[in-house]
């Protein structure tokens, strides 16, 4: 497992704890979590996919394939 491996799993990882209860989190929820970085390497991972946008706030649901 390289240091990227390990990276996307602690994201993913944190943000499992989060989205355990809900089906969508706000991209600033996101980011106050695990930083931009953390929002991207999610999201080019596939484990991170946009579900809509609230007043101009984008939503962001997990994939849990992944658990």
């Amino acid at each position: 497992m390289n240091a990227n491996d390990i990276l996307l799993d602690r994201f993913y990882k944190i943000m499992w704890c989060e989205f355990s209860n809900t089906d969508a989190l706000y991209e600033d929820y996101i980011i106050h979590m695990i930083g931009t970085m953390g929002l991207n390497t999610l999201i080019s991972a596939g484990r991170l996919e946009s579900c809509g946008e609230i007043g101009g706030r984008k939503l962001y649901t997990l994939d849990k394939r992944y658990i």
